[in-house]
């Protein structure tokens, strides 16, 4: 038996999927323009496994053997970003949680292997660290915004997830609302070069009227 969550019908699920195909396919005419696409997910739980004992190789009339005992050693989280363009997998990162700290850093990560990008897009789902008050306060660094941004869960941009999505979608701060859900487009300095970014997000709504990544979950 496996749990089935019914997805709540939406009518704006075609215009969605319509507006994250069009980030897909202006990639390569981006590219050209020296911008960058990247396509951003977590793998959470992945099991750190050594095998008891060494396995039998290949011979002849026989397949390779994998010992079947093995010794655990934890679990690690992977963020990884692929080049929708070259299909490259950018600064992976591995770590034992995956905490909005662990997000930003791997974001910044990836932008600091081609200070000669004039623009980046990142592509992920609706996990709550992709519009976390860190990476709130980042992108407004990066823009070059000096207001004051407010306390998190008490005032200002920062009191909500979604103050926080107003911030990143008011087109004053170079920022582009996709139909997909929260687009991110923050202009300034990144290291020594004008880089901008842009995080597009699919957002789906739980029957409780909370927000959710899209997809189905299995058990």
């Amino acid at each position: 038996m496996r749990y089935w969550l019914t997805p709540t019908p939406d009518e704006e699920l075609w215009p969605k999927v319509a507006a994250i195909n069009a980030v897909y396919r202006e990639a390569p005419s981006r590219a050209e323009r020296g911008e960058r696409t990247m396509s951003t997910d977590e793998l959470t739980g992945v099991q750190a496994l050594e095998r008891k004992h060494p396995g039998l190789p290949l011979v002849p009339g026989k397949v390779e053997r994998r010992e079947f005992e093995y010794v655990r050693h934890g679990t690690r989280s992977l963020i990884l970003s692929r080049d929708v363009v070259s299909g490259e997998v950018v600064a992976p990162s591995c770590g034992p949680t995956r905490t909005e700290a662990d997000l930003l850093a791997h974001i910044r990560g990836v932008v600091a292997t081609d200070p000669t990008a004039t623009r980046w897009h990142f592509v992920t789902d609706n996990l709550n660290t992709h519009q976390s008050a860190s990476l709130v306060e980042w992108v407004a660094e990066v823009s070059g915004l000096t207001d004051d941004l407010g306390v998190k869960g008490e005032s200002g941009v920062l009191r909500s997830q979604a103050t926080r999505a107003a911030f990143v979608s008011d087109p004053s701060h170079r920022i582009d609302r996709r139909l997909v859900g929260m687009a991110i487009e923050a202009r300034g300095e990144v290291g020594t070069t004008e880089n901008s970014t842009a995080f597009a997000t699919r957002r789906s709504r739980c029957p409780d009227g909370t927000n959710s990544s899209s997809g189905s979950r299995r058990n």
